[in-house]
């Protein structure tokens, strides 16, 4: 199904209610844009908590193009990239594995960052990008 970036907040509103899995294929000329709507509707999504799996943009860069996540407390990351490019700055809200090869790692990362959510928040998991993180 196509969306239109005018309607992607809604979409997303609607699907997360239904517990529903959803995959966003955005295409290059369009990516900040769209991605901007996402993080929009997640720092006004308080009740939910996320989780931001970066596996191609390092973490600094995703805070430094969208700033309104770094102060969100619902967000936290996990950096598949910084730490094997050796540029690797540590912070409270951002967990960095070393490398997206070991998607072990990756996925035992996002289980202990889920468990110490706590009760009354539904927990999401955002994988930018799942196409890149497949080649892996």
């Amino acid at each position: 199904m196509k969306i239109h970036i005018s309607k992607l907040k809604n979409t997303l509103s609607t699907v997360i209610k239904e517990n529903r899995t959803i995959g966003v294929v955005i295409p290059g000329d369009t990516y900040k844009d769209t991605v901007r709507e996402i993080v929009e509707y997640i720092y006004a999504d308080r009740s939910n908590f996320w989780l931001y799996v970066t596996v191609t943009k390092p973490y600094e860069s995703i805070i430094k193009n969208f700033q309104i996540l770094s102060n969100a407390p619902n967000v936290e990351f996990i950096d598949c990239i910084s730490q094997a490019a050796g540029i690797v700055k540590r912070n409270g809200r951002c967990t960095f594995v070393d490398s997206p090869t070991l998607l072990e790692n990756v996925i035992m990362e996002i289980h202990r960052i889920l468990q110490k959510i706590p009760s009354g928040y539904d927990r999401n998991v955002l994988i930018d990008s799942l196409k890149e993180l497949k080649i892996y």
